[in-house]
């Protein structure tokens, strides 16, 4: 969603320049005139989006990101991968706009066989209260919903797929 200025001291979204420039506190005030002069020298930027820094937290080196890699390839998003599995560092929580914990073949329960998903679940638990846009697929999701305060544990029936 592109973020408008529409003034110095206010920012807001809009759906549109025309609706960032039709904005009720400009059309009865004297600095009407002053902020869409501003807003029309931003209209080359009002149309473009804001580009994502996506982190991939891999839990296995055979199970990458797939699609979601071609999705942010096709938005012009970055993505970068962290080999968790392997022992590879977490990056500083501000390298990244949106963190995704990706699948495996574990479970989130199995810490004493992956000690690693501790340190994965607390930084989960870091980025949830730094504010950063999380997404969690399949494992991903169980180790999400521990992580802040849920339970993933093993079902009665072997899963497949």
């Amino acid at each position: 969603m592109p973020l408008f200025v529409l003034s110095a001291v206010r920012a807001e979204q809009a759906s549109s320049y025309h609706e960032a420039l039709e904005h009720p506190v400009y059309a009865s005030n004297d600095i009407a005139l002053a902020t869409q002069a501003k807003l029309s020298s931003l209209a080359p930027f009002a149309t473009k989006t804001l580009l994502m820094k996506i982190l991939c937290l891999q839990h296995d080196p055979l199970d990458g990101p797939g699609s979601l890699s071609e999705w942010a390839d096709s938005k012009g998003h970055s993505i970068a991968l962290c080999l968790i599995c392997e022992g590879a560092p977490l990056p500083l929580l501000e390298s990244f706009d949106l963190l995704v914990s990706l699948g495996g073949p574990m479970g989130a329960y199995e810490v004493e066989k992956y000690p690693w998903l501790t340190t994965e679940k607390e930084y989960l638990r870091q980025a949830a209260a730094a504010g950063k846009k999380l997404l969690g697929l399949c494992l991903g999701c169980q180790l999400l919903a521990d992580a802040l305060g849920g339970k993933a544990f093993r079902h009665t029936c072997k899963e497949f797929g």
